[in-house]
């Protein structure tokens, strides 16, 4: 396998493990903080948690919620939904990443 899709795979890991624990601790702007492990809410450590949360998973969270809202057959998948595109989005990062970040081949 090459390298740049072992380190897409690893942003998509990543980012799935980001949309896991936010969706586990219920951390989003519009619902209580119910959930919420109290040692993330309490500590400055944990609201620096809350925040990258926040900031990473967001753009898929928002769009799902909107969409789940307007099909009502979605009602309950909202959440593996929003993992499945967190880890897309993810290793969609992970590839523009490496291509960017990898030199050119050399001529000759």
């Amino acid at each position: 396998m090459k390298k740049s899709n072992m380190i897409a795979i690893l942003f998509a890991l990543v980012g799935i493990a980001l949309m896991v624990l936010t969706i586990q601790w219920e951390i989003n702007p519009v619902h209580a903080t119910a959930a919420t492990p109290a040692i993330l809410l309490e500590t400055l450590a944990g609201k620096a948690v809350i925040i990258i949360l926040l900031l990473t998973c967001m753009p898929v969270w928002f769009p799902v919620t909107v969409i789940a809202m307007r099909l009502p057959f979605l009602e309950g998948m909202e959440h593996a939904i929003m993992v499945v595109l967190q880890g897309v989005l993810y290793f969609a990062l992970g590839r523009f990443t490496c291509l960017v970040l990898t030199p050119p081949p050399k001529k000759g």
